[in-house]
């Protein structure tokens, strides 16, 4: 994570910003000094996901970006937009006057500026640094000589074939424990549009072939609530199965925590990749005796999961726990 405090090019006179700079940069080495700042809101808008920083007077004298920018540390960069476009957007949001409460008390929304703007107190000590960007920063470096010589050596099984594309990981199925006390539970599915039925036909027959669904007659029964995908004729399937979380015994294991991960990355990293394990938790089998705790209705046939299901409140924790 970082917070710009100012980008000039090579070539434009930056003598009285290097004075000030290193002015600065003396005397917080002799001094030792911490350089501490107040995090106070994150704000969540059409350009992205950004934090607001509160600098001390010393180095406010330091950010020298547009008067119509603010200090901020990017946490994400929507699609089509820019990392440059968020310092505007914060100051947007601070220069707005139309903020309403929601539901959450933590929670505001600026009609004006289309962002919400999420209550957080926290504190982070920054690092100065100089750094000479090449041309390309920011973005992708996909026009490497050797880009699809490298790509043409990866198997074509490490992608997914389609939406339904589902791997079996060799581990023990796993088995739920109920509550003492828990008795099936089973919910009446609404009836369901033609197109709420045909948007998701493509969905229970693929996953019937991958293997992850398979007919049954059970007691317990929960619902699903098909759900248009923007500008397609499908539907995605969401399972409602909060009934059945509230009856399960949790796992002990821990999900790995996002912000402590982020802290475990030094300045000395320069690589960084992602990677989206498409139907992960599908991937997990799930014991005989508990695939019909997960069952839901469809044209009139029940079917269960003979996989860990998406929605399960334990699916997260116990898919990391298999891939440690």
């Amino acid at each position: 994570m970082h917070c710009t405090f100012n980008y000039a090019l090579c070539g434009d006179e930056n003598d009285d910003y290097d004075a000030l700079w290193d002015g600065f940069i003396h005397r917080i080495e002799t001094s030792e000094r911490r350089n501490t700042v107040d995090v106070k809101k994150l704000y969540v808008g059409p350009e992205g996901v950004s934090s607001l920083v509160h600098l001390p007077d010393d180095l406010q004298n330091l950010y020298m970006l547009s008067e119509n920018s603010a200090p901020q540390i990017a946490l994400l960069v929507r699609g089509g937009a820019d990392a440059k476009n968020l310092g505007p957007m914060i100051h947007s949001c601070l220069k707005a006057i139309d903020w309403m409460c929601t539901q959450n008390a933590q929670l505001q929304f600026s009609p004006s500026t289309q962002c919400y703007a999420v209550e957080h107190n926290s504190q982070l000590t920054l690092t100065l640094e100089k750094c000479l960007l090449n041309r390309n920063h920011n973005r992708e470096n996909i026009d490497h000589p050797l880009t699809q010589t490298l790509l043409d050596r990866l198997p074509p099984s490490l992608w997914s074939a389609g939406p339904t594309d589902v791997g079996l990981l060799t581990v023990d199925p796993v088995m739920i424990t109920l509550r003492e006390g828990a008795v099936p539970l089973y919910q009446a599915q609404y009836p369901l549009t033609q197109q709420q039925v045909s948007g998701i036909e493509k969905t229970i027959h693929g996953l019937l072939e991958a293997g992850v669904l398979t007919p049954t007659h059970s007691s317990w029964n929960t619902l699903i609530h098909p759900v248009p995908k923007a500008g397609k004729p499908d539907y995605r399937m969401v399972h409602d199965i909060r009934a059945v979380n509230k009856v399960v015994v949790p796992t002990n294991s821990v999900t790995p925590n996002p912000y402590t991960m982020l802290n475990a990355i030094s300045s000395e990293h320069k690589f960084f990749t992602c990677i989206d394990l498409r139907n992960a938790f599908f991937s997990v089998p799930l014991h005989r005796d508990s695939q019909n705790i997960f069952a839901f209705m469809y044209k009139g046939q029940q079917f269960a999961y003979r996989r860990l299901p998406m929605g399960f409140i334990d699916s997260p924790s116990i898919f990391n726990h298999i891939l440690r």
